[in-house]
């Protein structure tokens, strides 16, 4: 058995010539991930000092044992407003879905907006409401619901036939 500097993923070497099992290829390869986002991580703090790793789901057996960034995660900084790509990764994390194309607002216009929404909503009724917290996740981005969040929310879901309930009782800003 051969084991890494650090001696905490064993990595077994299986008959001829010593080659990698597949599994244990697999945690090499997780490894090596962890390290490169690990050194991405300190360029990224060298430049941001304000800049927030965040973790976004589990954390893996792998990951645990060595301490090294290697599941899904995310940049945030408490001093740029949550949106965009962050928004719209955590929705796409709430899907279970890696990477997708935010498309560019000068792409968008009502015909595409109204298609995209008549195809979703054929999903199976039992697939709507993943899609629906995927969509209040991007909206929650940034801890917040506004209301016009609220309200797109609510138009979302009425073109998906599943109506939102109300959930402001009020327009008025509470401090």
């Amino acid at each position: 058995m051969f084991k890494f500097a650090n001696s905490i993923a064993p990595i077994c070497l299986s008959g001829e010539g010593g080659r990698l099992m597949r599994g244990d290829r697999r945690i090499e390869e997780a490894i090596e991930a962890g390290e490169k986002n690990k050194r991405a991580w300190e360029l990224v703090r060298n430049w941001c000092a304000n800049v927030q790793m965040k973790k976004f789901g589990g954390t893996g057996m792998v990951e645990q044992m060595t301490g090294l960034p290697i599941g899904n995660h995310f940049l945030e900084c408490p001093h740029a407003p949550a949106g965009g790509m962050a928004a719209f990764d955590k929705g796409m994390a709430a899907l279970g879905a890696a990477g997708g194309v935010l498309r560019a607002p000068s792409e968008l216009s009502i015909g595409v907006v109204e298609s995209a929404l008549n195809e979703l909503n054929l999903l199976a009724p039992l697939k709507k409401p993943q899609l629906i917290k995927a969509c209040v996740a991007t909206a929650m981005a940034d801890d917040k619901l506004t209301l016009a969040e609220g309200e797109l929310l609510r138009a979302i879901c009425a073109a998906l036939d599943s109506p939102l309930p109300p959930i402001l009782e009020t327009t008025e800003v509470v401090a």
